[in-house]
C-alpha cells in the first residue's frame, strides 16, 4: 500500500494536469459554495464542511466525489488509486473493475452489435470474455505508467 500525504497527492495531481486550483470550501468568504456543493452535512454542523474530495478533470467535468465524515480522515491510497484508475479508464478506453489497480484485469466496453459480440466470444485474442456483455483483458502495469503518468 501506498502511504500519501496531501503534499504528495497534490504533486501528483499536478503531473497528471488533473487540477487547475484546490481551495477549500469551507474557508471561502463565502460559505455558500460549501453549501452549494454539499460539503456542510446536516447534524454534523453548520458551519464546518465535511471532508469532500472532488475529482475534476481538464475540462472541469466532476468525475467523482468521495466524502468522509468530520471524524475520520480521508484515505489517500483510495484517492490515488481512483486518480490512476480514472486516467487510464481515458487512455484506452475501458473501464476498472472495484479494488483495480495497474496490472489487473480491466472492462473491456460492451460490444456494439451481435457479430461483434460473437467474434468476441469466439476470439482467442487477449480479450476474456464471460458472457456476451461482460468481457476483461489485461493491460501490463509498465503500459499504464507508460501512458498515464507521462
Amino acid at each position: 500500500m501506498l502511504n500519501l500525504n496531501i503534499g504528495i497527492l497534490l504533486n501528483i495531481c499536478a503531473k497528471l494536469s488533473i487540477c487547475t486550483s484546490i481551495s477549500p470550501p469551507s474557508q471561502s468568504r463565502k460559505p455558500e459554495v460549501a453549501k452549494k456543493y454539499g460539503m456542510i452535512q446536516p447534524g454534523e454542523s453548520n458551519t464546518k464542511a465535511v471532508r469532500a474530495v472532488f475529482f475534476v478533470d481538464p475540462k472541469g467535468i466532476i468525475r467523482a466525489i468521495i466524502y468522509y465524515p468530520l471524524s475520520l480522515g480521508r484515505n489517500f491510497d483510495e484517492l490515488y488509486r481512483a486518480l490512476i484508475a480514472m486516467k487510464t479508464a481515458d487512455a484506452f478506453s475501458i473501464a476498472t473493475p472495484a479494488d483495480w489497480r495497474p496490472g489487473d484485469d480491466v472492462i473491456v466496453p460492451t460490444a456494439g452489435s451481435c457479430g461483434l459480440a460473437k467474434e468476441r466470444m469466439e476470439s482467442k485474442e487477449d480479450i476474456k470474455c464471460y458472457d456476451w456483455f461482460f468481457c476483461t483483458k489485461k493491460i501490463s502495469k509498465e503500459d499504464v505508467e507508460k501512458s498515464v503518468l507521462k
